[in-house]
């Protein structure tokens, strides 16, 4: 690409010296890159899966008989046992509803779909045993809110019977070509009503290699549904906290020492979004702004997978209580083709004094990222926060 560049601004003017510093930098860059080869072994990358997203759910026209038709009881606010809770923060809920004795609920999050400010995540679901009194563990739908699903809040169709589920949706595909940051002025290029998702609890729960984690998730992580060890580090996927990443015991501590650092520092910079959906009709580019200006920011949920795209080989001797998903520039492309937008962090430069006693970080999310330093003391790498902006 600079290569590229350069020929398009030299060209025409200089001519034959066009050549020449094309050649002079393709010279450089092969020098550089074959004493950074001598100086650091390269990365053993685990390719990510790339198959085609399980197909677990029918997309089906809703029946006529439940067309805008909600009773007075199914309007009503559900029968709550006493010192009944909810699982996640109200400002997460999409859906409750009462089955029987128990509550079924369908819920939005981040902890897999890192969409920034642009939307409130991926779609989840969990319902309750022993009476409302307990909730099972939530299970991932792989949905990601406009892409291009829009889960109803209410629905006359059933939301669960005899382990089927019926899911009452819209289609509000997100146009991303009107993303922007803040988000103000999104678009949505696709619009469907009348529509279900049909599929069986056991497919969403399935796991098919016993590693911890269902199917869905293993694809929508790059991880391999049918092996229990996708990066074969000898621990399986669930337990892994990087599954992507094979651990290496040998790699030097003040490397582990500095990407811990990095990440004890970077954890949590997602609650600082400020999430937005694509424009309501009936609003004006300039009262998105306004609300965009004067929205609470709401909390993102403790419970997340940290993604970020840096080089792999620094992260690999951790061993930490989060799971990390290190990714190169291809794999998120893949990733986010597959699933909706996605906004890791990207660990854009990292400059280290040769005797590791300094380091200095730029990272940057699309919507927020900024400058620090890291020090070292007896003690690790202290850090010292240099910048950071927010749109």
């Amino acid at each position: 690409e600079a290569t590229a560049t350069l020929a398009t601004l030299i060209g025409p003017v200089l001519g034959e010296k066009q050549r020449e510093y094309a050649a002079a930098y393709e010279f450089a860059r092969d020098e550089f890159n074959s004493a950074a080869a001598k100086r650091e072994p390269a990365t053993q990358t685990t390719p990510i899966r790339v198959a085609e997203r399980p197909a677990y759910f029918e997309e089906k026209s809703l029946p006529a008989d439940y067309v805008g038709k909600l009773t007075e009881a199914e309007e009503a606010e559900p029968d709550f046992p006493k010192h009944f809770t909810l699982p996640v923060a109200s400002y997460q809920v999409t859906r409750l509803e009462k089955v029987g004795e128990e509550f079924v609920l369908v819920y939005t999050s981040q902890a897999l779909d890192p969409a920034g400010e642009i939307s409130p995540g991926g779609y989840w679901m969990t319902k309750t045993i022993e009476g409302g009194t307990k909730w099972e563990p939530p299970l991932y739908l792989g949905l990601q809110l406009y892409h291009p699903y829009v889960v109803a809040g209410r629905s006359a169709m059933p939301i669960l019977k005899d382990g089927t589920v019926s899911l009452e949706v819209q289609i509000l595909e997100l146009d991303e070509t009107s993303i922007t940051f803040p988000p103000v002025g999104l678009r949505i290029k696709r619009r469907e009503d009348g529509i279900y998702l049909k599929f069986k609890w056991q497919d969403i729960a399935r796991d098919s290699d016993h590693d911890g984690l269902t199917d869905i998730v293993e694809h929508r992580l790059g991880l391999d549904p049918m092996a229990a060890d996708s990066d074969g580090d000898g621990v399986p996927d669930g337990a892994d906290s990087l599954p992507l990443t094979k651990f290496d015991e040998q790699l030097n501590p003040e490397d582990t020492e500095m990407a811990f650092a990095i990440i004890e520092h970077l954890f949590g910079y997602e609650r600082d979004a400020l999430i937005r959906g694509p424009l309501e009709p009936s609003k004006s580019f300039y009262e998105d702004i306004l609300a965009v200006l004067t929205s609470k920011r709401p909390a993102i949920d403790e419970q997340h997978t940290f993604f970020m795209r840096a080089n792999p080989r620094l992260f690999s001797g951790l061993d930490i209580s989060i799971r990390l998903l290190v990714y190169s520039g291809d794999q998120m492309k893949i990733l986010g083709e597959q699933y909706g937008v996605f906004y890791p962090l990207s660990i854009s430069w990292i400059f280290v004094k040769s005797d590791r006693s300094e380091a200095f970080i730029i990272w940057n999310a699309h919507w927020t990222g900024g400058r620090f330093k890291l020090i070292r003391t007896e003690d690790g790498y202290e850090v010292e926060s240099l910048s950071h902006w927010i749109t």
